[in-house]
């Protein structure tokens, strides 16, 4: 697969190619559709029950931190939805860089913003940071957030094999949800 920014010309020189398969054309822009999550996913029938996550703590496993700079005061008024938490939690590596990727699945979980409201804006955030690049540090702060009561973790990871088995990292993920009793998504 290849992704490229190309002129029309080229374009029809290239879909002639006989070592061209499939030529997929992408244009757009792109942007932030946190809007339109809740609505999609039926959120408002259960918040019209009063469930908005209260209680609920979800840890977000990523390589970077999540933005917990705007606090519930500014929310409201910001600009920027994508750090406007109304309970944050734990952060397990402080001194990592905060990232955008983080910040952006925290934002969808649990945005506090009128607007950009996440899933469960009423949930606890916490930042169960990987520290390293390695399959243990991964299944560290795993460990790490459920140990700090983390109902919910989101992993953006992945990992495939060749033949579609579980490997020792998909079966340690599997092993602490199990023996935690709790989520990992």
């Amino acid at each position: 697969m290849v992704s490229a920014l190309m002129t029309k010309q080229i374009i029809l020189r290239l879909a002639q190619h006989e070592a061209v398969g499939l030529m997929d054309l992408a244009e757009g822009e792109i942007r932030l559709q946190l809007d339109s999550v809740a609505q999609t996913n039926r959120v408002p029938a259960v918040r019209a029950r009063g469930i908005d996550g209260t209680g609920a703590k979800i840890a977000i496993l990523e390589g970077d931190n999540v933005d917990f700079t705007a606090n519930a005061g500014e929310c409201p008024d910001s600009t920027n939805p994508n750090n406007c938490f109304r309970n944050v939690g734990l952060t397990r590596a402080p001194t990592i860089e905060v990232g955008l990727h983080a910040t952006l699945v925290a934002s969808v979980a649990a945005s506090n913003h009128p607007t950009l409201t996440g899933m469960a804006p009423g949930a606890t955030i916490m930042a169960a940071t990987v520290i390293t690049d390695s399959w243990q540090n991964l299944v560290d702060a795993l460990v790490w957030a459920f140990d700090n009561q983390a109902d919910i973790v989101n992993a953006s990871i992945g990992n495939c094999t060749p033949d579609g088995q579980m490997n020792s990292l998909d079966r340690a993920f599997d092993y602490y949800a199990r023996v935690y009793h709790r989520l990992v998504v």
